[in-house]
């Protein structure tokens, strides 16, 4: 996927690595045929520049054989965008830009109701790491993307940016196969080849550590993802193996957790009120899960992500109050800081983790949480309550601010609102 982009120099978090004009900016969704229109008009320079990016060319193959869904869909718009009178060099020019948007390209911020993504000469090539040290955006009125320092950068280190948000809330595999089909690729960072935190289970020989799985690395000839079965598991606390048999036991466990979280989300995507048997059940897994599993395991992730959805479902019906806006917000902190503790391999999960880990790329989550905030009638109360909440969120701030105008003007508001406490 993408190439290494080297820092030329050292950044501190903040600094504006990169800014870039797109190539080629496209409407989504129309089969490809505003892509296709806009390519064919573009210099051949800038056409080469294009098919420098990874794509696949008609007859190839995906790498990874779950990716045959983009060559599918890449084969199915060509023939829609190119007549069937037209030449094979045109149907071949279609399939492999097709095919190498769909791997390459950024959401692009406008203020149309268009759905629109962008190709860019430098930052479509960077490569992806799930501890990205960049985070990026295109919501300026420049029309430009914008690569942002989120952690401290060397001059000689590769820049990396995520390429999805929602990788940062799953564990190793579920990310593996979302990477995999979409672009055709499986990363291989720190994380990636790590203790996979969000699928360890309780250590039943020391009581204390959680037993984490760490996947093998993938060779470049591989075409099929591992599986839970090749995973090599240790203790995060005694070191130790589980044994085989236990670990089975535990894992049928987790599955069944899993199971019992996927039947509540279907309730919550219907837009439903969660009813208190519902609200409490929800509850109930994750208390089990924090019993059985771990801190940050992707069940307990789960019902976080539905009691939020729940939340917002319920106050739809009955309105937001002080009380309502301080259960979102110990909700949104605690997603955040599963992320960021799943992000570091660390099995805690909670916003009074003794290890102190780098802020998680999803800004949304915080967006929402700081909005909460400032709803809040009586914010000195809330914040002699939950102190911690408010200082985990604050972190957050310098690099809110450079994700999105709304953003940015919420991570203004927030500290002027604050000093007059």
């Amino acid at each position: 996927m993408g190439r290494v982009l080297w820092a030329t120099r050292s950044f501190a978090p903040g600094d504006l690595v990169m800014r870039e004009r797109p190539l080629l900016v496209f409407v989504d969704g129309d089969g490809g045929h505003d892509l296709i229109d806009k390519a064919l008009k573009m210099s051949e320079e800038d056409r080469l520049k294009l098919l420098d990016m990874y794509h696949l060319r008609p007859g190839d193959d995906p790498r990874f054989t779950i990716a045959s869904y983009v060559k599918e869909q890449s084969e199915k718009k060509a023939r829609t965008v190119v007549s069937a009178r037209a030449s094979w060099s045109a149907y071949r020019f279609a399939y492999e830009v097709i095919s190498m948007a769909a791997f390459n390209s950024h959401d692009f911020a406008t203020s149309s109701e268009q759905s629109l993504s962008g190709l860019f000469p430098l930052a479509s090539l960077a490569c992806h790491s799930c501890t990205a040290n960049c985070t990026f955006t295109t919501a300026n009125p420049s029309g430009v993307i914008c690569y942002y320092a989120a952690r401290s950068i060397a001059e000689g280190d590769p820049i990396s940016i995520l390429y999805d948000v929602r990788y940062a809330g799953m564990p190793t595999l579920q990310r593996w196969m979302v990477m995999a089909k979409g672009k055709d690729f499986v990363c291989q960072c720190s994380l990636c080849i790590g203790p996979d935190a969000m699928s360890g289970v309780k250590c039943l020989r020391c009581h204390e550590g959680v037993a984490m799985p760490t996947f093998p690395r993938l060779l470049p000839t591989t075409r099929e993802l591992p599986t839970i079965t090749d995973a090599t598991w240790l203790c995060d606390s005694c070191g130790h193996a589980p044994e085989p048999y236990i670990l089975a036991k535990q894992l049928s466990e987790a599955d069944k957790l899993t199971t019992q979280v996927t039947n509540a989300a279907k309730h919550v995507r219907g837009d439903r009120p969660f009813s208190k048997s519902q609200a409490s059940n929800l509850r109930r897994i994750a208390t089990h899960a924090h019993k059985k599993l771990g801190g940050v395991h992707s069940v307990i992730m789960g019902t976080t992500e539905l009691s939020w959805a729940a939340i917002k479902a319920n106050s739809r019906n009955r309105g937001m109050n002080d009380t309502v806006y301080t259960t979102s917000i110990v909700n949104l902190v605690e997603q955040l800081s599963i992320m960021e503790c799943a992000e570091a391999g660390c099995s805690n999960g909670t916003v009074r983790c003794k290890i102190e880990h780098s802020p998680s790329h999803n800004f949304d989550i915080v967006a929402d949480a700081l909005t909460c905030l400032m709803a809040i009638t009586d914010l000195p109360k809330f914040v002699r309550l939950h102190g911690d909440e408010v200082a985990f969120l604050v972190r957050y701030l310098p690099l809110l601010a450079l994700t999105s105008q709304e953003h940015k003007y919420l991570a203004f508001r927030v500290p002027l609102k604050m000093l007059q406490l």
